[in-house]
């Protein structure tokens, strides 16, 4: 059965080919294969190219990629080394991440700064802000305490990144295993509480981000809706996606 992969690709790449107006004619069993392993890395190439610019924003130029591909594929010389290039992309990646970091950064110091003059926003001495949309007397959590909220994370720019609402359920955790900013924030409420908490990136998730949408430096907003202290804190059932222990 092994030596009738190579006829029977060839066959079908042919008519793909023919299909698609592809100008090149496959003409053997090796030049299907050639095509198929081009298939194969354009595709882990494309994803490379997305997950970069998902990440830094930047697509590399094809046509020069394609050149440094070929040149290196038949060993005719190629500008950098091996070792230049990966030194070059890792110190390019490090710059765009450098002033991606201190872009968010100042964006949310400069928020922050206004929306502290807002009415109803007040501000800890740890530079957390925010906001009682429902206020309720009693208990109030420690960091060590075991609780069950409600709550939506979202960007300045309104995006959401997290949301226990659309899951359906809410989240179960101890306070003094997720980030900064919630150990301190959850313990002004009572259950019923809900409140609008702006968590400056070092009470967040600090330079390294969190995902693609959570880069570096970002300020981070939370809707939180205390539902209850629970009793047994060794039950952390429940999801929640802002652990940094």
């Amino acid at each position: 059965m092994k030596k009738l992969i190579i006829p029977i690709l060839f066959v079908a790449i042919g008519l793909a080919s023919k299909n698609n107006c592809f100008a090149q004619t496959l003409n053997n069993g090796i030049d299907s294969l050639s095509y198929s392993i081009g298939v194969l890395m354009g595709e882990n190439t494309n994803y490379g190219i997305e997950q970069m610019a998902s990440q830094s924003k930047i697509t590399p130029n094809l046509d020069v990629l394609i050149s440094a591909f070929e040149q290196s594929v038949r060993k005719s010389g190629t500008s950098l080394s091996r070792e230049q290039a990966g030194e070059y992309i890792n110190n390019y990646m490090t710059q765009i991440q450098e002033k991606s970091l201190s872009k968010n950064k100042e964006e949310g110091k400069a928020f922050l700064a206004e929306n502290k003059k807002k009415k109803g926003v007040k501000e800890t001495p740890s530079g957390i802000q925010y906001m009682v949309l429902t206020d309720t007397k009693g208990q109030k959590p420690t960091a060590e305490s075991d609780v069950t909220v409600n709550y939506k994370g979202y960007l300045l720019d309104e995006t959401v990144f997290d949301s226990s609402y659309d899951r359906g359920e809410p989240a179960t955790f101890k306070l003094n295993q997720v980030i900064p900013g919630w150990t301190e924030g959850v313990q002004l409420m009572s259950p019923g509480a809900k409140y609008r908490f702006w968590i400056p990136s070092d009470l967040g998730y600090g330079d390294r981000g969190a995902s693609a949408q959570i880069e570096g430096g970002k300020l981070l907003v939370f809707d939180i809706e205390l539902i209850s202290i629970n009793k047994d804190s060794n039950d952390t059932n429940g999801t929640n996606n802002f652990e940094v222990k």
